[in-house]
Order: structure tokens, then sequence, then C-alpha cells
């Protein structure tokens, strides 16, 4: 399975954020809603398990690639 990087507008989407929001407000993101989505709160049911993992990736991929974006500009 590929992993394709997603446009800063996913980004954005994936973190339920607005088009343009800071750095700051990724990371609050980010942090919230590993907080609701982490694979480790979801142990006792494997599809659960399974979703959090894909969800977390998601979300962990679109937070790295704004971080860059943000550290390159």
């Amino acid at each position: 399975m590929t992993t394709q990087t997603p446009n800063y507008e996913e980004c954005y989407r994936i973190l339920d954020l607005d088009f343009g929001a800071t750095i700051l407000q990724v990371n609050k993101s980010w942090r919230r809603l590993s907080m609701l989505h982490h694979p480790d709160k979801h142990n006792n049911n494997p599809q659960q398990h399974q979703k959090a993992l894909e969800r977390q990736k998601k979300i962990n991929n679109a937070r790295d690639v704004l971080r860059k974006w943000f550290d390159q500009n």
C-alpha cells in the first residue's frame, strides 16, 4: 500500500482546521485528535483498533507535512 502525501488543504481538513491555521493551532489540534483516536484506546476491539491506527497515521502525516512546510517557509 502506497501512502500519498496529501496536499496542504487536505492536511488542514484532516486536522479539523481552516486552511491557513498557524503551526500552534496545528499542534494543538494534533494533540486533541491524537488523544481521541489513539489506537491504545481501542485495544479491546480489533476492528476499532485498526481504524484508529489508520486515522492516527493520517493525523500524524498531516501534522508532519504542515510542520515541514512551516519550517521551510
